[in-house]
């Protein structure tokens, strides 16, 4: 494969990878918690698709409710640092730092679920190589 070409996997691997049925990747991406690119019945997975469904499957299984992930899946796909703060059923916020995570929570009222990017970044360069 030459650099100009972006790994792609399928809907089989992506379940593989994240955990997750076949079923439930269809779900999201026909509810619109995850866009997928498809070619005629096919869905299309890029790397930075994979890490979506990372992050959400992460978010879904702590019990952040579908509709707000739908209703925030363009401030998801933003991948603007290695952490993802979830203030409990207000929003949801890009952090670069642990030191700033601690002030985000320490200055609020609501209860907050954290997902570290960082690691599921991990996960996707051990098993193909080509994310950064």
């Amino acid at each position: 494969m030459s650099p100009s070409q972006k790994r792609t996997y399928s809907t089989r691997e992506v379940a593989e990878i994240t955990g997750c049925t076949l079923r439930e990747l269809q779900w999201w991406d026909d509810h619109r918690a995850l866009r997928i690119r498809k070619v005629g019945h096919s869905r299309i997975w890029e790397s930075s698709d994979v890490l979506h469904a990372l992050i959400v499957r992460e978010l879904r299984v702590k019990g952040i409710p579908l509709p707000f992930l739908r209703r925030r899946r363009l401030k998801l796909m933003e991948f603007a640092g290695p952490f993802l703060v979830v203030e409990i059923g207000k929003s949801l916020q890009w952090v670069e730092s642990p030191t700033a995570v601690i002030d985000r929570m320490k200055n609020s009222r609501y209860g907050f679920l954290l997902v570290d990017v960082a690691d599921l970044r991990a996960v996707l360069r051990s098993l193909a190589g080509d994310f950064r």
